[in-house]
């Protein structure tokens, strides 16, 4: 995924075993308010599948360090950058609904 035609990020799809690592993490907080439950996932999410990001390989990284990361980025390009996920990830959903329609 390019942005804004300067960035160049690399995304991956999420395991189960990823999902029910954020759901756990989630789990763990006790929030107040759901925009901050939202939030909390989007960059779980975004930590996960952040394979690399304007060249630099982020898969050598822990997923605590590709969280930390993701927390120190202008609150914009986190914005930019979730978007981006969420297209993504419809793409993939699109995919394999079709690859069940021609099995």
């Amino acid at each position: 995924v390019t942005l804004r035609g300067k960035l160049t990020v690399t995304l991956r799809t999420r395991s189960a075993e990823d999902t029910a690592k954020i759901s756990r993490s989630i789990d763990a907080e006790q929030y107040q308010l759901s925009s901050t439950y939202m939030e909390h996932r989007a960059l779980l999410n975004l930590a996960t599948s952040l394979v690399t990001y304007n060249g630099k390989d982020m898969q050598d990284k822990t997923y605590e360090a590709r969280f930390e990361f993701v927390k120190k980025l202008p609150a914009h390009l986190v914005s930019l950058l979730s978007s981006s996920l969420v297209e993504f990830d419809s793409k993939v959903e699109a995919a394999c609904k079709d690859g069940e329609e021609n099995f």
